[in-house]
């Protein structure tokens, strides 16, 4: 998933979580620490056609009855052949697709290999499920508001199409096909995609309070560290209070940030931060330059992925208050109006130091080159 952001309330039906063997680590790709865990085998369960057929949508698709007989020779790329999705929430289709592009079709497969009767149709209007909790809450547990979320919705001739879960649902495995159509009713040959359900849980050695301590940047001319309590995303804020053009440097500070995870697959996110702003009165007038005081406390649940060493969040309920002015939110289970979900790669962890690193972050240099974030840094109390 690339979404993060962080849309889910917590499910209240109890599931199966597993444990690390041991103690001992091992080495991921890039040669940082991971301590291990094994492979859940409930998300290893085929689910049947049935259960897949009730419990599944996509905004503003159409279900079809019939056949899917490919008529012409068009190309487009799947981003990827594997997927993870999350109960309650579901998962993203990702195409790179012709100028021509006008639809694409996605039929589900059961656990015995048979292919639904039906299949939806989804047409070219960029139907998307869940919001960037990012832009919505201004969380930065991954990422700060300067480091640009790459979507590939904003890259040409990219479509995201979001599939939905309803409760119902369990952890395991499927299988889909996907195949395109044009504006001239030409159908390409599908293209298989399996998805795994994670199950909520899933790394005991993730349990318990970590405390942001800095995020690292890679830089042209070496690493810049940003400490909690230290300004960052700095700019030229300007506006007209009271008759007059105000331009200031406002920045933004996180006070502090702490990830909770329960061993029942829970989650709780606390964040305090202050932003550069402007104050305005009742009538949307400016009145002056000041600054603003976020507090927050987000809620729900946590799910790990054992191939790919990623952590993955949901957002169920948010609380918090903006100078003392309280304000929050609660988010059923595939409400397409909640936040979305987070999804970062655990690049280290060890006992008590935990590094995350988003994928989808790219930030650029003075110079205008694209460079990456090194990693956020967590460590428990």
């Amino acid at each position: 998933m690339k979404k993060i952001i962080f849309s889910l309330v917590s499910l209240t039906s109890l599931l199966f979580f597993n444990c690390s063997s041991d103690d001992s680590n091992s080495t991921s790709s890039d040669g940082s620490i991971l301590l291990d865990v094994a492979q859940n085998p409930i998300e290893e369960t085929p689910i049947n056609l049935q259960t897949l057929e009730k419990g599944i949508t996509i905004p503003n698709a159409i279900v079809k009855t019939g056949t899917i007989t490919p008529t012409g020779d068009i190309s487009f790329a799947v981003d990827a052949k594997k997927q993870a999705a999350l109960l309650g929430a579901g998962f993203s289709v990702e195409l790179e697709v012709p100028n021509n592009y006008a639809g694409a079709f996605i039929q589900l497969k059961g656990d015995n290999g048979e292919l639904s009767d039906n299949y939806f149709d989804v047409s070219n209007n960029r139907s998307f499920g869940f919001k960037n909790l990012n832009n919505q809450l201004a969380t930065n547990i991954f990422t700060s508001k300067k480091t640009a979320t790459k979507s590939l919705e904003d890259d040409t001739g990219a479509i995201e199409i979001e599939v939905e879960f309803d409760n119902t649902i369990p952890p395991g495995r499927f299988c889909y096909l996907v195949c395109i159509y044009d504006d001239q009713g030409n159908i390409s040959e599908p293209t298989e995609v399996c998805v795994e359900v994670e199950a909520w849980g899933g790394n005991s050695n993730l349990v318990g309070k970590w405390i942001f301590e800095r995020e690292e940047i890679i830089l042209t001319d070496g690493i810049r560290t940003i400490r909690i309590g230290e300004e960052h995303d700095c700019f030229l804020n300007s506006a007209t209070c009271n008759g007059v053009f105000i331009e200031e440097r406002q920045c933004d500070i996180t006070n502090s940030l702490i990830i909770t995870f329960s061993e029942n697959g829970t989650q709780k996110i606390d964040n305090n931060t202050t932003e550069g702003g402007f104050e305005f009165d009742d009538n949307f007038e400016c009145i002056k330059a000041t600054e603003i005081n976020k507090i927050s406390v987000q809620k729900g649940n946590w799910a790990y992925n054992e191939e790919e060493n990623k952590l993955l969040i949901a957002i169920f309920e948010f609380s918090g208050t903006e100078n003392g002015k309280p304000s929050g939110d609660n988010f059923e289970v595939g409400d397409s109006a909640g936040p979305g979900l987070f999804d970062s790669q655990v690049i280290k962890l060890t006992s008590s130091e935990l590094v995350l690193k988003s994928e989808n972050i790219e930030v650029s240099d003075t110079n205008g080159d694209i460079i990456d974030t090194t990693g956020f840094y967590y460590f428990k109390r």
